[in-house]
């Protein structure tokens, strides 16, 4: 569930005055991670989510992408990168029985690949007869997220894709990705991505624009 590539995070030598690491900073501190080290080093590994999102967030950076559309990637990459960090110092991650490791990934291929169901924790522990807490423990074990976290995750990565690649309204999208209103999938869109769905679309519009005018220009 892990690739091999490893990051290091250097916390003292990141630009006090940058918003972003300061998020970082203060997450990694309020985690209580890494106490008993004396340097600010802290390793750890990639997940397949965070690996996606810096793949797009370095092929962004070489295609004239608009510098807001960077930064929204950038913080969706800081976001990972904290949850990451989290999995790999808490020592919570442990081995797992293989029934355990059926059930956690049926869980994860049910929330990945029909993301627009309406799919709670409590559905899956009626299902497995297993209590939800349990549930959320297995599924944390091997993939380094908590179910609704990882529902989130997946239907937030589908809704960038429609607002970038479809001409589907705000509300379509909501409906598509399993969120019965526009509004509570907003609000959890901008929580995510500091900027609203529609403000998203707005701002790669016009990055669009401008790369058809330097082209034609050209």
């Amino acid at each position: 569930d892990y690739l091999g590539l490893v990051t290091v995070l250097y916390l003292d030598k990141m630009p006090k005055g940058d918003s972003i690491y300061s998020l970082l900073k203060d997450k990694v501190g309020k985690l209580g991670l890494n106490k008993e080290k004396k340097d600010s080093l802290f390793y750890f590994r990639q997940s397949n989510l965070t690996r996606r999102a810096v793949e797009t967030l370095l092929g962004m950076c070489f295609s004239n992408e608009s510098q807001d559309m960077i930064l929204i990637k950038v913080i969706e990459v800081g976001l990972h990168y904290i949850d990451d960090i989290s999995t790999s110092n808490s020592g919570s991650r442990r081995l797992v029985k293989k029934s355990q490791l059926k059930i956690a990934e049926e869980i994860m291929n049910c929330l990945t690949k029909r993301y627009d169901e309406p799919w709670t924790t409590k559905c899956f522990a009626e299902k497995f007869k297993i209590s939800g807490t349990t549930l959320n423990k297995y599924f944390f074990s091997v993939y380094g997220y908590e179910i609704k976290e990882y529902q989130i995750k997946v239907r937030m990565e589908r809704a960038e894709e429609m607002l970038r690649e479809t001409d589907y309204s705000i509300g379509e999208i909501a409906q598509r990705i399993g969120y019965a209103t526009h509004t509570k999938f907003g609000t959890i869109f901008k929580d995510r991505y500091g900027v609203t769905p529609r403000e998203f679309r707005r701002r790669y519009c016009i990055m669009h624009l401008d790369k058809q005018d330097n082209n034609f220009n050209g």
